[in-house]
Parts: C-alpha cells; sequence; structure tokens
C-alpha cells in the first residue's frame, strides 16, 4: 500500500488541490449548502472505525494473557501464547524471548492498524468531500437562474459543466489509486484468514 500511494502522491496533491478549489470557505456558503452535515458524516464514521478497531487490536493484543488467566482459574496448564503463531527454528517459550516477540507483535499490530485507518480515513474524507461537491453543484444548478439572458445563463451553465468535469477526473483518478488498495486489502485479507485456518488446522 505504501508503494502505491507512494508513486501517486503527486496525483493525490493535485486532487486535494481541485477539490480545496470548489470548496465552499465561506461561513455563509457552508451554512447554506449545510456542509455540517457531511462533517457529522465523517465524524461519526471516524468514531466506529478507530472504536472497532481499538477493540479488535485490544482483543488480539490481550488474547495471550486471557488465555492463561482462562488456564489458572481451571487449573489447566497453558502456555504463553503469541498474537500471531508463529513456526520459529527456537523455542519462543524461553524468558526474554517470548516477552521480546510479544512486544513486537504489538508494534507490528498498533503499527498495521494505524496504517490501514489512516489510509481508509485519507480515501473515506476524500471520497465524502468529493460526494459533498457533486451535491452542491447540482444544488447550484438547479437555482441557476433562467430568467437572465440567454448568454448569462449559457455563461453560467457552461461554468457548471466544467467544473463538473473537473470534478468527475478527480473521481476516475481517485478510482485508479484506490482500486489497487482495494485488491491489496483484499488479498491481504484472504490470505490471513486462510493462513490463519490453516495453523488452526495443524496445530
Amino acid at each position: 500500500m505504501h508503494v502505491v500511494l507512494a508513486r501517486n502522491r503527486n496525483v493525490i496533491a493535485e486532487i486535494l488541490d481541485k477539490l480545496d478549489e470548489h470548496f465552499p470557505h465561506a461561513g455563509v456558503d457552508q451554512i447554506n449548502f449545510k456542509i455540517h452535515k457531511y462533517l457529522r458524516t465523517l465524524k461519526i464514521f471516524k468514531t466506529l472505525y478507530y472504536t472497532s478497531f481499538t477493540i479488535i487490536d485490544l482483543s488480539l493484543s490481550l488474547m495471550p494473557i486471557f488465555h492463561k488467566i482462562y488456564g489458572s482459574i481451571n487449573s489447566i496448564f497453558v502456555e504463553w501464547e503469541l498474537i500471531v503463531t508463529m513456526e520459529l527454528p527456537f523455542d519462543q517459550q524461553q524468558p526474554i524471548v517470548y516477552e521480546a516477540l510479544y512486544i513486537l507483535e504489538i508494534w507490528i499490530v498498533i503499527f498495521y492498524a494505524f496504517y490501514v485507518i489512516s489510509t481508509d480515513m485519507l480515501f473515506a474524507c476524500l471520497i465524502q468531500i468529493l460526494a459533498m461537491e457533486f451535491d452542491i453543484l447540482g444544488q447550484i444548478m438547479s437555482e441557476v437562474d433562467v430568467t437572465k439572458s440567454e448568454e448569462e445563463a449559457i455563461k453560467e451553465l457552461k461554468k457548471l459543466i466544467n467544473i463538473h468535469q473537473q470534478l468527475i477526473e478527480v473521481s476516475e483518478k481517485l478510482d485508479d489509486i484506490f482500486a489497487p488498495l482495494q485488491l491489496i486489502n483484499a488479498f491481504g485479507s484472504i490470505t490471513a484468514l486462510c493462513t490463519t485456518s490453516f495453523l488452526a488446522v495443524v496445530n
């Protein structure tokens, strides 16, 4: 994912510039176009997304401890487990070795979660802003004063059409960047599920 984003950083910068160009910065315009509605949607999405990832991360990180506590309560010997089961060429139960591996895996889980959240939130924000600008464009177009002179009406419509074309180009560029990342995410998720299932059966 990092490679895809790095290769397209200039395109992302262009997308941000285009979205900023058509974003209603004036307070009056933001009220008229109900920008708060879109921002509220983003805030809700961010809260739910961060909360779910935090719960998943904590669950994964604390699972070995929960297993150990469960074994102690039921008088069952339970070896210390890693967050992600790995076949290693050395005894991972040795003092310091296990702790080092456990801390390393926690760091990897947190880093991966942060990276995924950051990437997803970037595209979620871009898509939401793009959708908002399409809606605003539709509102402006519906309010075009057709009682004006034909020349003025055509001039205004041409301007709106030009903005519409620019937004379509932005959406196409966004799709070109987003599609490979989604493929990587899907492939990674499938690989993780298959690998985990295989290890569960083998062990």
